[in-house]
């Protein structure tokens, strides 16, 4: 017979009460351990490393690669068929064939032009169809007065003309005066900030005025970083006291220039150079076809407007359908940078030996042009090679527009074992031309001099990008490379034969 301790009826009362008492708390326990595992858990989830090689370029950065120019007839997309509904989204078909550039002039010309009035037009009128001021186009024509007559012939100077026309004199001091940047017709209604364009308003500002100045940290973030501070300095050390807060007010170089934003829409033309498509190609895949466009809206309205893609992103929740013809994207003020335009001849300038021009790579991160002792730009640049450095005097030659690059798979730095550096030869292959051609949309050769031989191109040049936010991390092929915006203002701005110095 089982022997059973017999609890009266209070001591089974209590046991229930305690049970019941303990259970939740028992409950509450195990939930908050599973609770601090999950966090626990989520704490240890790390984003992915950005790679340390331009997609596509994992084998090919190991070879040489020529750079060679392609037509203006060939740079683009075919364009959609036009379709009822302007507004409606119509995208560029992957079939691809020249088509010749539009002629529409958002900012100053390239070179000089003539335009003949017309009836109904006015001098206001003409200087904002062209991108410049009244002012500027008065004292390209030695006009008194606003008065045009229809059928006169008026002269419509070209951007490098306008940047002539308001370089600084020194001041009484001997320091340069604050250069006058070139303006950007402002939006006729004013814009609606979205809450994280307001937070950086004032740091984008700044980089957008020192952006238009040619005094640039890298593709704008409207973040204080090294890069921004370095940049600010060296612009307030050319330029002292252009920028400074006094008594808390705003300096009035970023009153006259404008707000930090303003709006972009995409048109049917702009997809000439998008065609969506996989963000992280393959070799393979970047060698077909015959042009390499932007892969996506958000990748081609950062670049016109030299912003950070996430940071672009960031200030634009509401853009729910970005690679449609009609979106409508908030932009830093920048002078964009027109794909379509960016490369209309002559883009190189004429040598003024009165006022020579000399170039430094300092430290391997900045391009400075100075003009006398005086920086009057300051550019990011870096290496797409590791290891790739230079030093002395060397020389900035001609340029290779719209370049495409061929390799046969020869080594850029061969294996001593000849059978090694002959089994690494692939059949040849071509990176077509494009924004998306990891040299970018222009190549300038570069020469170091040796005693009284002709300058002879090295393999490796100055040119652009396809990666502005990542090209710092990763590596590619070419040589020394920028921000596409930044080498075509680097190629308008020096003449070929400028010597270029390291420090």
């Amino acid at each position: 017979m089982e022997n059973r301790i017999p609890h009266p009826p209070a001591t089974r009362a209590r046991f229930r009460s305690t049970f019941l008492f303990v259970l939740p708390l028992l409950l509450c326990g195990w939930v908050a351990g599973q609770d601090s595992e999950i966090r626990v858990k989520k704490a240890v989830i790390v984003k992915e490393p950005i790679p340390t090689v331009e997609p596509g370029m994992e084998t090919a950065v190991k070879w040489k690669w020529q750079p060679k120019s392609t037509s203006a007839e060939s740079w683009g997309l075919p364009l959609p068929e036009a379709t009822s509904d302007p507004s409606a989204p119509s995208l560029p078909e992957t079939q691809q064939s020249p088509r010749v550039a539009p002629t529409i002039i958002a900012s100053p010309p390239a070179e000089p032009l003539e335009y003949t009035i017309r009836s109904g037009d006015s001098l206001t009128r003409i200087a904002e169809r062209f991108g410049m001021t009244l002012s500027q186009i008065k004292k390209a024509n030695e006009m008194t007065s606003d008065k045009i007559l229809v059928g006169k012939k008026l002269k419509i100077p070209s951007l490098t003309q306008i940047k002539a026309m308001e370089t600084p004199l020194p001041q009484a001091d001997g320091t340069p005066a604050p250069p006058v940047p070139v303006p950007v017709k402002k939006p006729v209604a004013r814009i609606t900030l979205t809450p994280a364009a307001r937070a950086a308003s004032h740091i984008t500002q700044v980089q957008v005025y020192l952006d238009r100045l040619n005094f640039s940290s890298g593709p704008i973030d409207g973040q204080f970083g090294p890069m921004y501070q370095a940049t600010l300095t060296a612009f307030e050390t050319s330029f002292p006291g252009v920028l400074s807060f006094i008594n808390g007010e705003k300096p009035k170089a970023l009153i006259e220039m404008g707000e930090a934003f303003t709006s972009y829409t995409l048109t049917r033309e702009d997809f000439r150079f998008i065609a969506p498509s996989t963000p992280e190609p393959t070799l393979d895949q970047l060698t077909q076809g015959t042009f390499l466009p932007y892969r996506s809206a958000w990748e081609f309205v950062a670049e016109r407007f030299h912003v950070e893609e996430t940071f672009l992103r960031k200030i634009n929740p509401n853009v729910k359908k970005p690679d449609a013809i009609g979106a409508t994207f908030l932009v830093p003020n920048v002078i964009p940078f027109e794909i379509e335009s960016a490369l209309t001849e002559p883009l190189r300038p004429t040598a003024d030996p009165a006022a020579p021009l000399k170039a430094t790579i300092a430290q391997g991160t900045r391009f400075l042009i100075r003009k006398g002792d005086v920086v009057m730009a300051q550019l990011p640049v870096y290496t797409a090679r590791p290891g790739l450095r230079g030093s002395g005097n060397w020389v900035i030659l001609d340029a290779v527009l719209r370049p495409s690059m061929t390799t046969t798979g020869e080594l850029a730095n061969p294996a001593k074992d000849p059978a090694l550096a002959a089994a690494s030869t692939v059949p040849s292959l071509t990176l077509p031309a494009g924004p998306n051609n990891p040299v970018g949309l222009l190549w300038i050769h570069l020469s170091k001099p040796k005693g009284t031989e002709p300058p002879k191109p090295l393999p490796y040049g100055l040119h652009g990008t396809s990666i502005p936010t990542l090209m710092s991390r990763q590596e590619s092929i070419g040589g020394f490379r920028m921000a596409n915006w930044d080498i075509a203002r680097v190629a308008r701005l020096l003449p070929a034969g400028t010597p270029l110095t390291w420090e």
